[in-house]
């Protein structure tokens, strides 16, 4: 049962991520694609592509109904991973009966490879058009925005949501253990004076909260823009983890982030909502997904999403520690720490 892996996260069961060799097309070809059809002409086609867990190739055969989708892990969370993600991906796409709004069409896996098959989607991640270099006219901007809500309230619909009482252990430990793994970074982030009074505030409104009643549900875990893929009649969800049984608002906060901290046009001040996110952007995500602003500004969601804010910084502030690409993590950094500034320092604070 796919849903298993929640339990063993939740219990840090969980192992180091592994690394594995990058697997070259011979490989493709001659091992793994026979195992999915032997009777099949096999063909590549296009280049590799690279995620940040694994290598994707395309592969295309006569007589086969759409081209297959090869995924190989290079970085597994678990060892059970490849097997979990093809029975969420079963799950959710048997479950996902909207025409518009769906997931890939899972097609099989191998153990010892830690190779997923999917159908290709052809489409254009909403990223690249969220994210143009050419202008996009605010219209179309929103209206993508309101359908990639759309899509992520069917997945959870789909995936099965629960209210559960609100522990906050449950959204403080994603912040915790890379502070405890990495007392360097803790340093590194806590120096800065927000971020510091973030968690503090963060830690008493989330204890203060305890056992409020809060939807729940094996989230997304990586709902971006990189990850919905539109291919004109589909809005098509792609690398689903659900390993992680948390509040759903979490998949909502992650997506609302990247949207605001990687589009070439700043936020300002005046434009930002309570959460910290253009006021128009935030409005068209939630009405596709059916919530209000007054809904996502409710003091225990408040939490869940300043604690995903504060989650994806550390996460800037390792990626900065690191020296790599550092001028685009600096500037990522500075987005995060105005979002969360903007957060903390309201007139009416969501987080008395």
């Amino acid at each position: 049962m796919w849903l298993a892996a929640v339990n063993i996260i939740a219990n840090n069961q969980a192992l180091s991520p592994r690394r594995g060799r990058r697997p070259t097309a011979e490989h493709v070809l001659r091992v793994l694609l026979p195992a999915l059809d032997p009777a099949a002409d096999w063909q590549l086609v296009g280049p590799m592509q690279r995620s940040r867990q694994a290598h994707v190739f395309r592969a295309r055969a006569p007589g086969r109904d759409g081209d297959v989708a090869v995924k190989v892990y290079h970085v597994l969370l678990h060892p059970q991973q490849t097997r979990w993600q093809h029975e969420a991906l079963e799950a959710t796409f048997a479950a996902m009966r909207d025409p518009r709004f769906t997931a890939p069409r899972p097609l099989g896996w191998l153990k010892d490879e830690h190779t997923l098959f999917m159908e290709w989607i052809d489409g254009r991640p909403l990223s690249s058009a969220l994210w143009s270099w050419k202008l996009v006219p605010d219209r179309r901007r929103l209206a993508l925005l309101a359908d990639a809500g759309a899509w992520l309230r069917r997945y959870h619909e789909a995936i099965g949501v629960t209210v559960k009482p609100f522990d906050p252990d449950l959204v403080l430990r994603w912040i915790d253990r890379p502070f405890a793994a990495d007392p360097g970074l803790a340093r590194f982030m806590m120096a800065d004076r927000v971020f510091a009074e973030a968690l503090a505030r963060l830690r008493a409104a989330a204890s203060g909260l305890a056992g409020e009643p809060l939807p729940h549900t094996a989230i997304h875990g990586d709902f971006t823009p990189y990850n919905l893929l539109d291919s004109g009649d589909r809005l098509v969800g792609i690398d689903i983890l659900a390993l992680h049984d948390q509040p759903v608002f979490s998949d909502i906060s992650r997506f609302l982030i990247y949207v605001d901290v990687r589009k070439y046009v700043m936020t300002l001040g005046f434009q930002m909502n309570p959460l910290g996110i253009r006021a128009a952007d935030a409005a068209a995500f939630l009405g596709g997904y059916g919530m209000s602003l007054a809904d996502a500004a409710s003091p225990v969601i408040a939490v869940v999403h300043l604690a995903e804010v504060v989650r994806r910084w550390a996460r800037v502030g390792e990626k900065l520690r690191s020296g790599r690409r550092v001028s685009l993590w600096r500037h990522e950094a500075w987005r995060m720490r105005r979002m969360t500034a903007h957060i903390v320092a309201r007139r009416d604070p969501l987080l008395s």
